[in-house]
């Protein structure tokens, strides 16, 4: 589970250099870096842990889908 608005400043920016940015429209890493700038500049340190459980709670709810066989139709917002 990818939450690239909130995610870690040194996690978007290894997305954003990945090669794989290449195929995406080139204003998608810029709208992406926006959208993470202005979320982010609403955070204080307190609102980490808050974040980090929030994508665990996603990714093992995912887990206990995939497990019971529940079949996901999964896509992107891109460019959004």
């Amino acid at each position: 589970v990818m939450d690239r608005a909130t995610m870690p400043v040194g996690e978007i920016d290894a997305i954003l250099a990945h090669p794989a940015m290449a195929l995406l429209p080139a204003d998608a890493g810029r709208l992406w870096r926006e959208a993470h700038q202005r979320a982010t500049a609403r955070l204080d340190a307190d609102d980490a842990p808050v974040l980090q459980r929030g994508r665990e709670n996603r990714a093992a709810m995912l887990r206990a889908l995939h497990a019971a066989g529940v079949k996901l139709a999964v896509g992107t917002d891109t460019p959004n």
